[in-house]
């Protein structure tokens, strides 16, 4: 008996002269458009399976890209999609820079279903001889956060990842200003214009209130602090020998302003 013709969109199933059987069924694509998808079955049971799977994916409005994207291509319209219109400019700008600098050059030939975990494994590991840990855990997420929406439009099976566990990062040990260096510097620095901005900085905690210091950075080093100005080039170290705070001008750490303050600076 003559099999029934399948319906209009439901895409048609044939025996391939090697003995297999070969479907094709029109699908939705990720950017908007259709196209042609090609299943094979070594029985037309086993092919008929595959193809009703695509038609009801096509029903639902499920994209499957007829070949799998290359990172390469996945990451900036994962960038431009989710990213830009849904978080903050400085999210996508460390993204975009993660994206650009490190996962296209090292991971962009791979495609998103080809992708394995031993890839990832030797990603972060590259990345940690050649950069350093904390910039390589970050990547790591940047990468997982876009394999994450390409699962959510059923792009791939799973999210390797996710399997993989990013860098340790060691926590750098800082030595806070004791009230005689918080006090040495607030006394030289009496002076200074931007004298109420120091205040409002050490008040609040120097990480958070670096936008008070008005054009001036705070550079925090280990081994001599070290004085920078964004209008200007030239810098001044001091003996310090554990992480400090320096400000641009003649208000630097508390261990420069105290011998300042004391006529030794």
């Amino acid at each position: 008996m003559a099999r029934k013709r399948n319906p209009n969109g439901a895409g048609s199933i044939w025996q391939r002269k090697d003995g297999r059987y070969e479907g094709r069924v029109y699908v939705p694509q990720p950017d908007g458009t259709r196209a042609r998808k090609t299943v094979y079955g070594s029985t037309w049971e086993e092919c008929d399976e595959k193809r009703q799977e695509l038609v009801r994916r096509a029903r639902q409005g499920i994209p499957t890209p007829t070949r799998s994207a290359k990172l390469s291509e996945w990451l900036p319209y994962w960038l431009a999609q989710y990213i830009e219109p849904r978080r903050k400019l400085s999210t996508y700008d460390k993204y975009e820079m993660h994206v650009r600098r490190y996962l296209i050059p090292l991971l962009g030939t791979k495609r998103l279903e080809s992708l394995s975990v031993a890839d990832v494994r030797r990603f972060t590991t590259r990345m940690q001889s050649t950069s350093t840990a904390a910039t390589a855990k970050e990547a790591h997420r940047v990468l997982r956060t876009a394999l994450t929406a390409a699962g959510r439009e059923e792009l791939i099976t799973r999210n390797v990842a996710s399997l993989v566990e990013p860098p340790r990062v060691k926590q750098r040990e800082i030595s806070p200003w004791s009230l005689e260096e918080t006090l040495a510097f607030l006394e030289a620095a009496r002076r200074d214009p931007l004298y109420a901005a120091f205040v409002l900085a050490i008040a609040m905690g120097l990480r958070r209130s670096w936008w008070a210091c008005a054009g001036r950075m705070w550079i925090w080093t280990t081994g001599c602090c070290t004085c920078v100005s964004r209008r200007s080039a030239g810098a001044a170290c001091c003996t310090t020998t554990t992480p400090r705070a320096a400000a641009s001008g003649w208000s630097r750490c508390p261990r420069c302003a105290s011998r300042r303050f004391a006529g030794t600076g």
